[in-house]
């Protein structure tokens, strides 16, 4: 969309910019350490936290709200997308 109201220029440069600014964020997460990362906390099992994942997803209204029309809205969401 950006292409169509500016410039092919504009777009990779807005690009870029997100990419930074994203970098920006990254950095100022804190470090963690290895001995953190490896021990402090026990792994969980997958399907418990699957389910625990989905079940707050399912208690926020507009996060299930957002998640279904992203999951609607990208290419290939629907079976007769791209086809006649």
């Amino acid at each position: 969309m950006l292409v169509a109201i500016a410039s092919p220029q504009a777009a990779f440069l807005a690009d870029a910019a997100s990419f930074v600014v994203s970098a920006a964020f990254i950095l100022r997460l804190p470090r963690i350490t290895a001995g953190a990362a490896a021990g402090e906390k026990p792994r969980g099992r997958f399907w418990p936290e699957f389910r625990g994942g989905i079940k707050y997803i399912l208690s926020r209204r507009l996060l299930t709200l957002v998640i279904a029309c992203m999951a609607a809205a990208r290419p290939g969401a629907t079976p007769s997308c791209g086809r006649p």
